[in-house]
């Protein structure tokens, strides 16, 4: 789970290819060994999810993959089981160059 403080090194490793170059090299993060998954994970990241592949469906301009978590990790200072969204904003993908941040979460009434 990367950071806010992540975002251009995130935008990067999303538009350009590994195929040809080490982009963990090129963009300065540091690559650690996973725990039950062969990819690698990101040292620089918060938390970590460790996922199997179940399927994948082909969309207009990327691929959705549907995974099964079978590992996950976190630092304690911002999930003391469940996110603490005011210690710590998380990228998500918006599209184009385009992230948003979480800043805080509500729960709906009668909800755990």
């Amino acid at each position: 789970m990367p950071g806010q403080e992540l975002l251009e090194q995130v935008h990067f490793v999303g538009r350009v290819s590994g195929r040809n170059s080490d982009k963990f090299k090129e963009i300065g993060l540091t690559p650690t060994p996973a725990k039950t998954v062969e990819p690698p994970l990101i040292k620089e990241c918060a938390g970590h999810l460790e996922c199997r592949v179940v399927d994948i469906f082909k969309m207009q301009t990327h691929d959705l993959l549907i995974c099964q978590v079978v590992r996950a990790e976190a630092e304690a200072d911002f999930f003391d089981g469940r996110w603490i969204p005011e210690k710590f904003h998380r990228l998500h993908y918006l599209g184009g160059n385009k992230y948003g941040l979480i800043e805080r979460a509500v729960a709906a009434q009668g909800s755990t």
